[in-house]
């Protein structure tokens, strides 16, 4: 949990940044035009993630998770530090949003294997009546990295520190990954890999065999991949640049909201999991899902609206939803695939939600705002998003019922 939670610092510090890059690297009259170049590169950091989830499922499913975790960690931390050095647009010209493009590229690829992955191997390690818990606390170590990050960010955004202080929290992110990298060589691999590996190697690839076999179960993981993202990066990667573009607070204020948030989730991840170990994971992210749609509106309103403390309070509402949706994820989707092909098709299925609908949104909000000239369709996406969310719980609880059998019928084959 501690790897992830590092890996996390590493892939999210872009996006706390993202408002003080823009200027940096896509220099434009129109600050908006200039941030949303911002956001595209942000998104393009998410869309690659499917391809390391397909490279990495792979190797988690046919070499071990412990060697695909291990892997992604450095394919993570290097790109991070080359941020960090990198020259801004000023002083090498166009080569600046290239070099950062293609940093986010690689972040984007390891990330595909990252968090999925991870979930998987604690899943597999937990017993029946606390994966919603465990799943929800593996989740949680990640917004620990997201707030580290932030916090790191606050402070190197305050005006006392020079104009290349934003630099610095990603040569850390360099460091603190040695650490994670350690931290996964000491780990056992997992028991339900162990017992598949030594009694059945197939020669068929994971991603063949779930276009074969489970296709449902992989759209299904697409729409709670969509779910479990989209709310989050409206709030984190959306709102609160645009409320520093906006002129309503400075970047250490945006920084402590986004703090704030990283702590609502870090707190509400277990306990939801938790409650859904109690009262079933997909009834815990269906009623997620329907009130999130039901609240998209009036929170695009309070944002338009309503004062910064209303807003900020609206943000917190609609975090707990989300993270009530995604904290059972862990557990509801393990259950979707058997053990030989669960990596990739949960890595693959779920970034892929990420990649199209998640990672994007920022990028597809501003634009949304800009092309209509109007500051509330992004509520319309966000409720388009809800109820794909519902319906990849309902199809998927419906699916897991099937699949579970089969897997167990793997395993004790």
């Amino acid at each position: 949990m501690i790897g992830n939670a590092l890996e996390f610092y590493d892939f999210t510090i872009y996006g706390f940044f993202v408002a003080i890059l823009s200027p940096l690297f896509f220099p434009a009259t129109d600050p908006l035009t200039s941030l949303i170049s911002g956001f595209g590169v942000f998104a393009l950091g998410f869309l690659t993630r499917p391809l390391g989830a397909i490279f990495f499922g792979h190797i988690g499913d046919k070499y071990g998770r412990r060697k695909a975790l291990s892997l992604t960690i450095i394919w993570m931390a290097l790109p991070t530090v080359v941020i960090g050095l990198l020259p801004t647009y000023q002083q090498i010209g166009i080569f600046a949003p290239l070099l950062l493009t293609l940093c986010r590229v690689v972040q984007g690829f390891s990330a595909g294997g990252e968090y999925n992955g991870a979930g998987i191997f604690v899943i597999e390690h937990s017993p029946a009546d606390r994966r919603g818990f465990l799943g929800g606390l593996l989740t949680s170590s990640g917004s620990m990295g997201a707030l580290l990050a932030s916090g790191i960010g606050m402070f190197f955004t305050l005006p006392f520190m020079p104009a290349w202080g934003w630099r610095i929290p990603f040569l850390l992110g360099g460091v603190i990954a040695v650490v994670g990298l350690y931290l996964r060589q000491q780990i056992d691999e997992s028991p339900e890999f162990k017992q598949t590996y030594l009694q059945k190697k197939s020669n068929t690839l994971p991603l063949f065999s779930i276009f074969k076999e489970n296709k449902g179960s992989f759209f299904c993981t697409v729409g709670i991949g969509a779910m479990a993202t989209v709310p989050f990066y409206i709030v984190l990667a959306y709102m609160n640049p645009m409320l520093l573009t906006q002129g309503k607070v400075v970047a250490s204020s945006m920084m402590l909201i986004n703090a704030l948030m990283s702590v609502i989730c870090i707190i509400s991840l277990p306990l939801m999991g938790g409650l859904a170990d109690r009262v079933g994971h997909s009834k815990v992210m269906m009623y997620a899902a329907l009130l999130l749609t039901i609240s998209a509106y009036p929170f695009f309103w309070v944002f338009e609206h309503g004062s910064v403390f209303l807003i900020v309070l609206f943000q917190a509402f609609i975090m707990i939803l989300t993270e009530a949706y995604t904290g059972p994820s862990n557990a509801f989707m393990y259950q979707l695939f058997h053990t030989s092909q669960r990596y990739t098709g949960v890595a693959l299925g779920y970034t892929l939600g990420l990649a199209l609908f998640g990672g994007t949104t920022p990028y597809i909000s501003a634009n949304l705002v800009k092309y209509f000239n109007s500051p509330y369709m992004p509520a319309f996406y966000l409720m388009i998003i809800g109820l794909l969310g519902f319906m990849g719980a309902v199809w998927g609880k419906k699916r897991a019922y099937r699949d579970v059998k089969v897997g167990d019928a793997l395993l004790s084959s």
